[in-house]
């Protein structure tokens, strides 16, 4: 019974904080959904990454999970930047460039070397350019 208690009133705080920001405001009014900080925290993690700062010729087979993580990112990168004609171009080459990668099975040994450093280079170029793009970026 004193369980039960403790979880609902539990859950009666989170709910209560559910719709707060990190210093207990109202999120900034902006893309429903999207916190602009956090994207840009995950966005210069990529930029950190192996696969955004080697040789995309020597290191595109061990990628994979990078570019799986870039794609897990594009849709909010969108939907944060929708209505910027600037980042739309950005948006298609980062689109295009894991498409390629992922398509090509770049990850995998024996992938078209040519063509997956050209789609490493492509998105990670992509990235950089959006990553500027963010408000307070």
């Amino acid at each position: 019974m004193i369980v039960r208690l403790v979880l609902a009133a539990g859950m009666v705080v989170l709910v209560g904080l559910a719709g707060c920001g990190p210093n207990g405001s109202a999120p900034p009014r902006g893309t429903p959904g999207v916190d602009v900080g956090a994207l840009r925290v995950k966005v210069r993690a990529l930029e950190a990454d192996q696969c955004q700062r080697l040789d995309p010729h020597v290191v595109y087979p061990d990628c994979g999970r990078y570019v799986t993580e870039v794609a897990g990112t594009t849709g909010t990168l969108r939907a944060q930047l929708a209505g910027r004609p600037d980042a739309a171009g950005a948006l298609a080459r980062l689109q295009s460039g894991v498409a390629t990668y992922q398509g090509r099975s770049c990850e995998s040994p024996g992938g078209p070397a040519e063509e997956c450093a050209t789609a490493l280079a492509t998105l990670r170029t992509a990235l950089a350019q959006l990553g500027d793009a963010l408000p307070g970026g």
